[in-house]
Formats: structure tokens, C-alpha cells, sequence
């Protein structure tokens, strides 16, 4: 792809330009529409097992494309206990992505998926890895944030989408409109990283969530 993966973007290894507030709403809404055709709109579920941001490719125009299938899982409908999900051969995903029941032997689902879009959304957000040195001793991404939320959230943001905000309106402090997105964007993220499953929200209401996130940041000038 013409402008690589979405890992190049978030961490450059140089001081190359980075990534607005508007081109991550839209990265992230086009990564939460391709999983939720993933898993609402191939007749059977697929699970894609492994989002990342090295997996999520961009195009000349910025478009993202949800990549590395290799490891997905087709859900079984044999049985109503498998209708949600499929067992797993060995674990799946990559560290500091992986949902936290795949660790304790859980069955690959879509909410793993969800959970995993969930960080990745974080990541986006705070300019931090789930890898991070920071994260250890039961702190992860998710729990990070969520301590922070709403009072400290300022405090956590990636501080070069509040720079670039700044500088697109005439050097002053960012508005309150990229403020108000940023929140429900990470609002969006908390959902999707609840510890348990059955409490994430589903990726058909993420793709929703960040539809009506973008329609409010395009249209509100103020």
C-alpha cells in the first residue's frame, strides 16, 4: 500500500508528519466497518484474530484496509455452545492485543476482535503500545486509560493531535468539538475493552459509534 501500515504512522521512527484527529476518526471507522463485515456480513462469522496496527494497510487516500487473514476463524454453528464461538488451537493474536479470555484458554470470538479494535483504538489516541515498559504488574492500556477517565483524559491524549489541532485553529488552545470526539472516541474504546465478553458492545454499534463521531466532527465547526 502507498502509505504503508498504520504502525509507521503512530510511530514514526523519525520525526515524519503524524497522523490528525480527522484521518484517525476515519482510519478508525473504516477498521470498524471492515470487521463488522467480517462478522455481520459473510453469511458465517469470521474472526480476524489478530488487529493490529502493522495489519491495518493505507492507501494513496489515506483509506484503511483491514489486512492478515491468515489466522482468521470461521465461527461453528453445529451446537447453541459453539453458535458464538470456536475453540481454539493454541493462542491467537499478538501480545498486548489479545483479549484477556484467550489467555486463560477462551474461545475465539468476535468480542476478541472487539476488544482488540478496542486497544487498537486506544493506541491511536494516546500515542502508547499495550507493550509499553509502563504496562506491567496487572496495568494495561485499558485499565490505564480508564483511571484517567473523563477527569485526567487531557493528560493521556496523544499530545500531537492536540498540537496539530491547535495549529489548524490559528494557534489557539484545541476546540471544544475535537475535545468532545476525542472523549466519545475513547468512550467507544472502553466499551470495547470491558474484561468480560459478553459486556463489550458489538462491532456493528462500534461502526455506528465512530459513523455519528465523524458526522459530528465534519459537520460542527465550532
Amino acid at each position: 500500500m502507498p502509505n504503508g501500515n498504520l504502525e509507521k504512522w503512530l510511530h514514526p521512527k523519525s520525526n515524519s508528519e503524524t497522523l490528525t484527529l480527522a484521518q484517525m476518526i476515519c482510519i478508525a471507522s473504516d477498521v470498524a466497518s471492515a470487521l463488522e463485515y467480517l462478522h455481520d456480513g459473510c453469511g458465517n462469522p469470521i474472526i480476524h484474530c489478530d488487529v493490529k496496527p502493522s495489519n491495518i494497510l493505507l492507501d494513496h487516500a489515506m483509506t484503511a484496509h483491514v489486512s492478515d487473514l491468515g489466522i482468521a476463524e470461521f465461527f461453528v454453528h453445529a451446537t447453541e455452545k459453539s453458535k458464538n464461538s470456536t475453540s481454539l488451537s493454541g493462542l491467537r493474536g499478538s501480545i498486548g492485543y489479545i483479549a484477556p479470555e484467550y489467555g486463560m484458554g477462551g474461545r475465539a470470538s468476535t468480542a476478541g476482535d472487539v476488544y482488540s479494535f478496542g486497544v487498537l483504538l486506544l493506541e491511536m489516541l494516546t500515542g502508547k503500545r499495550p507493550t509499553d515498559e509502563i504496562f506491567k504488574e496487572g496495568l494495561s492500556l485499558p485499565s490505564f486509560v480508564n483511571e484517567a477517565f473523563p477527569e485526567r483524559i487531557m493528560e493521556i491524549v496523544y499530545s500531537a493531535i492536540l498540537r496539530q489541532e491547535s495549529e489548524v485553529e490559528s494557534e489557539q488552545p484545541a476546540d471544544h468539538r475535537n475535545i468532545r470526539c476525542m472523549i466519545q472516541l475513547i468512550k467507544v474504546a472502553l466499551l470495547c475493552t470491558v474484561e468480560l465478553p459478553k459486556h463489550r458492545i458489538k462491532m456493528r454499534q462500534v461502526a455506528a459509534e465512530i459513523a455519528y463521531i465523524w458526522e459530528v466532527f465534519s459537520n460542527d465547526p465550532w
